[in-house]
């Protein structure tokens, strides 16, 4: 078999978006004649990154290696804290860090780039790898993969699950002088790494666009996915007809177009068909909208809204599954972006109604789907939600038709993984 050694900051059960791409390579990538080594963190029992001086602990998995490293500050990362909370150092210590490629300056990213890097060189001396695999974010795992190609001659591959900076897909970001520097200085060392490489990959062709002309050379993409056994799980519809939402809202999403759509339809209504209505929101994060829910309900009666709690990702994908239909908002000025929670949508199988829709990436990817709806316009909104809600009257389910599931097999993490395995062993 293949070995090949991957860099990931993030694990299971770690719940960052991020871990679970780390996780599929290492569940999946067995079964297409790949056996992969994690270099990864301990985390305690909520996910978190254990900080305490541990030494590494090795797991030894049916399909995988898992080498668990701690995050306990060494003498030299204390040292580059301290330097950072004066005002006399700090602008210095970031410019001598910015030099050497060392991109990630803040939090607790310095304590875990000399972990990994203390353990690394020792370890790839005495241990055969075929390849390395270097997952972003952070940008650490990628300096160090491109670090033991030049030590080692090991090749790697840089996997990207987003860019360094949600600008490069913005028209006209206003930055600041210091932002322009290390946006050019990133720039800089993510081409020197990725010409290096075997090849790489991103989850979308635009931003894939973006990395190819940087760098001059070709790339991949590789999207996220959901797991192969949401498929397998079953939940009973609500008895009301509910437009159900999860999770985080960003401040450049379009909420009102389709909220103003659903009240125009709610007002259509008599009185007894409209108490059967509910926008169901489960887990709203107020990160990034503080005031989401009175957002929601300066728009949409209290009575037609419920707020539910937020829950762990077995039962956010059930309520998936129970909603009549559910509602996205895409990003229609981020290029490219294709939010993680879509694949969950996807694999739950309801109907979906993208509004606003962003005529880029998730058009292009769900427009395969029939009971995946696009509309950019509250009046469109309105006519889409009367159209299903006719058809849910009539006793129709309002899920993915039969002949179209074989689709899905594409949106998998085993998928994914084996787009992943085709590409360390072409012969590119």
């Amino acid at each position: 078999m293949t070995k090949v050694l991957i860099l990931a900051y993030h694990f299971h059960p770690s719940e960052a978006v991020a871990a679970r791409r780390a996780t599929a390579y290492a569940k999946h990538l067995y079964h297409y004649g790949i056996h992969p080594t994690i270099i990864t963190h301990q985390y305690n029992e909520a996910g978190k990154i254990i900080t305490q001086n541990n030494p590494p602990k090795v797991e030894n998995h049916k399909h995988y290696k898992l080498i668990r490293l701690a995050q306990h500050p060494s003498t030299q990362t204390q040292w580059l804290h301290s330097s950072k909370k004066s005002t006399f150092f700090r602008k210095f210590v970031l410019i001598i860090q910015w030099a050497f490629g060392v991109l990630d300056v803040a939090g607790q990213n310095d304590h875990s780039y000399w972990r990994f890097k203390e353990f690394l060189f020792p370890h790839v001396k005495t241990t055969h790898y075929d390849y390395c695999i270097g997952i972003f974010n952070p940008h650490f795992t990628l300096k160090l993969a491109y670090c033991l190609n030049k030590k080692f001659n090991l090749p790697y591959v840089l996997d990207f699950r987003d860019l360094w900076s949600d600008h490069l897909f913005k028209s006209n970001p206003k930055l600041t002088f210091a932002e322009k520097i290390q946006d050019y200085i990133t720039r800089w060392y993510w081409k020197k790494w990725i010409r290096q490489s075997k090849s790489y990959s991103i989850t979308s062709e635009e931003w894939l666009s973006i990395l190819n002309k940087m760098s001059g050379k070709s790339g991949h993409v590789i999207r996220n996915g959901f797991e192969d056994e949401l498929l397998t799980i079953k939940a009973d519809k609500t008895s009301y007809f509910s437009v159900g939402c999860m999770g985080t809202f960003y401040k450049n999403q379009d909420l009102e177009t389709f909220l103003f759509g659903l009240r125009q339809f709610l007002e259509s209504l008599d009185h007894q068909n409209k108490k059967h209505i509910k926008l169901s929101c489960l887990g709203l994060s107020t990160n990034y909208r503080s005031q989401i829910q009175k957002e929601i309900t300066d728009i949409i009666s209290t009575e037609n809204v419920e707020f539910l709690p937020r829950t762990d990702g077995l039962r956010a994908f059930e309520f998936c599954k129970s909603q009549t239909i559910l509602w996205h908002p895409t990003f229609p000025d981020a290029d490219g972006w294709f939010s993680a929670k879509l694949y969950d949508y996807i694999a739950s199988q309801t109907t979906l109604v993208c509004c606003p829709a962003d005529g880029g990436i998730v058009e292009r990817t769900l427009g395969v789907f029939s009971h995946v709806h696009f509309v950019n316009s509250s009046e469109d909104a309105k006519e889409i939600l009367s159209h299903l809600f006719n058809k849910w009257s009539s006793g129709a389910r309002l899920v993915m038709p039969s002949n179209e599931k074989s689709q899905l097999k594409k949106f998998t993490r085993s998928g994914q993984a084996k787009q992943m395995a085709e590409l360390i062993l072409s012969d590119e």
